[in-house]
């Protein structure tokens, strides 16, 4: 069953990015941080009854994922990273935000490795590889300026 086919689930999910976008834009610490509190515990909800590999549940914990890296809770971030990484091996998207991941750590190597991992992977989708490859040279030149 689809998140999207259960009205409920789908109103919670739709709530919970709702939450996550309004934190995302709150310059009020405090209430940017309830607001991803309350985003995080509906994505929790929806993860524990989305338990096998669907595309449901990858969205989950990739959202889980995004959210914990924003707060700076790098360590809970990878955990849904390296969760959704064993759930789809190779997928360029779980590689792509591993490098933002990594970005966001001040760790460009690693951040790179898995950039070039993404568009690897991704040589399927013309469209997703030069998204990635734009990020990629648009980070080395970054990187080259510091």
């Amino acid at each position: 069953m689809s998140i999207f086919s259960d009205k409920l689930n789908s109103n919670k999910l739709k709530k919970a990015w709702a939450l996550d976008q309004r934190a995302l834009f709150d310059k009020d610490k405090k209430r940017q941080k309830k607001l991803w509190s309350e985003s995080v515990k509906i994505y929790k909800e929806l993860l524990k009854k989305y338990k096998t590999r669907s595309s449901d549940r990858l969205q989950i914990l990739m959202k889980l994922a995004t959210i914990n890296q924003h707060q700076g809770k790098f360590a809970q971030s990878k955990k849904y990273l390296d969760t959704a990484n064993r759930e789809v091996p190779r997928d360029p998207i779980i590689a792509f935000n591993c490098g933002n991941l990594y970005r966001a750590m001040n760790k460009p190597g690693k951040a790179i490795s898995y950039y070039k991992r993404a568009i690897k992977l991704n040589d399927k989708l013309s469209s997703g590889r030069q998204l990635f490859s734009k990020e990629l040279k648009k980070y080395e030149k970054t990187l080259r300026k510091s």
